[in-house]
């Protein structure tokens, strides 16, 4: 994993834990698929433990992590969601409440201000417009936070 991308990674999982409402997934997206998978089983079964490594150790850890998996099914599934989202192989994305946001650029940082902003977008032009419409229709009842 790259600098930028552990700290993106650092990053979203701060901004997760804040945000338990949220819907934000990690999905590894190598240049190749040389231990993708293995690297993606492991980063999404050490979820709620990733922020007790500390950022430079945590290449390291998914690396030596890794190896105990295998990726059955992984290269399918990068393929099918990369040409279906138009992502290309080692590209920074987030994908938040469903939604892709990127590409992002290596060498610009996304701290965890940007996540939050990102959010707060979100819910401005899409989840507060929902609950509006469901509150017209006499709906809001039926929906849970």
């Amino acid at each position: 994993a790259s600098g930028s991308g552990q700290d993106m990674l650092l990053f979203a999982l701060k901004f997760r834990q804040r945000n338990p409402g949220i819907r934000l997934e990690l999905i590894h997206n190598p240049t190749t698929d040389i231990q993708g998978g293995e690297v993606d089983q492991w980063l999404q079964s050490h979820k709620a433990t990733l922020l007790d490594i500390a950022g430079a150790e945590i290449s390291e850890k998914i690396i030596q992590g890794a190896s105990s998996f295998t990726s059955d099914g992984y290269k399918a599934s990068v393929k099918h969601f990369r040409k279906y989202s138009k992502v290309q192989p080692g590209t920074q994305m987030i994908m938040l409440n469903g939604r892709l946001i990127g590409p992002i650029a290596a060498n610009e940082p996304f701290y965890l201000d940007d996540f939050q902003l990102l959010l707060e977008v979100e819910q401005t032009s899409r989840i507060l417009p929902v609950y509006a419409a469901l509150e017209q229709l006499g709906l809001s009842d039926r929906v849970s936070d």
